[in-house]
């Protein structure tokens, strides 16, 4: 049987929800709290843009490989039509 994917958006809402729920129960004053999230925050921005250059790296190759495979397939219909 499949398992059913939670929705990313429905994932986010669960994760906000559970967060707030330690962060309050926690006991731990805003004070220490801050630097805590500053620092998750900067780390988070991090991955964040290296997934990003990750991904438009990952798309231009394959836009490049799609080009040179439309290239390769006109010169090779080209090529089937000059005469002998």
């Amino acid at each position: 049987m499949n398992e059913i994917e939670k929705p990313i958006t429905v994932a986010r809402e669960d994760f906000i929800r559970d967060l707030n729920n330690l962060v309050n129960n926690s006991g731990i004053p805003p004070i220490i709290l801050e630097p805590i999230f500053a620092n998750m925050h900067r780390d988070i921005a991090m991955v964040l843009k290296q997934q990003t250059d990750n991904d438009r790296k990952q798309y231009n190759e394959a836009l490049m490989a799609q080009h040179e495979a439309k290239l390769d397939e006109t010169k090779s219909c080209e090529s089937a039509q000059e005469p002998e």
